[in-house]
């Protein structure tokens, strides 16, 4: 997912977009999927916390509207390479979570960016919703083969 398209900006056929990427993946935007149909994307520029996403054979708001409140996806080919120790979310989401002595918590849903580090969302197994800060200190590893997260349980609030 690269975000979520919001509505058409201006006159000129340029679409808001609230992104889920870094400002990296998106500025050397190629290509998007949306609503079942791929798009090739012009020009993106960024626009105070959104992008603004030009898009082939789209030059008014009216057509763009239609995509408002729509998904947004991207090859992951085109996804920037990560330092070894950065995941994407989609990568993550729907793991399992447990806690430092392997107690199962329940797993990710969603996350939220938050100040200096995004918050996991657990949806845990006694039917509560569960929050864990993404730092060092309360997830304790992410094991990509195993799909599997294991945080700190002092860390989660609910």
């Amino acid at each position: 997912m690269l975000g979520v398209a919001l509505r058409p900006f201006g006159t000129k056929g340029e679409l808001r977009v609230n992104p889920f990427l870094s400002d990296e993946a998106l500025s050397g935007l190629k290509n998007f999927f949306a609503a079942g149909k791929s798009y090739k994307v012009i020009a993106t520029r960024r626009h105070k916390k959104q992008w603004l996403i030009k898009i082939d054979g789209i030059s008014g708001p009216e057509a763009l509207s239609a995509l408002a409140g729509e998904t947004l996806y991207m090859d992951r080919g085109e996804l920037p390479e990560l330092a070894e120790d950065e995941v994407y979310w989609s990568a993550i989401e729907g793991f399992s979570v447990v806690d430092e002595t392997g107690v199962p918590i329940g797993r990710l849903v969603d996350y939220m960016e938050s100040g200096s580090a995004d918050v996991f969302i657990i949806e845990g197994e006694d039917g509560k919703e569960y929050m864990v800060s993404n730092n060092r200190d309360h997830v304790i590893s992410i094991d990509l083969d195993a799909k599997l997260v294991t945080v700190a349980r002092i860390g989660l609030s609910s």
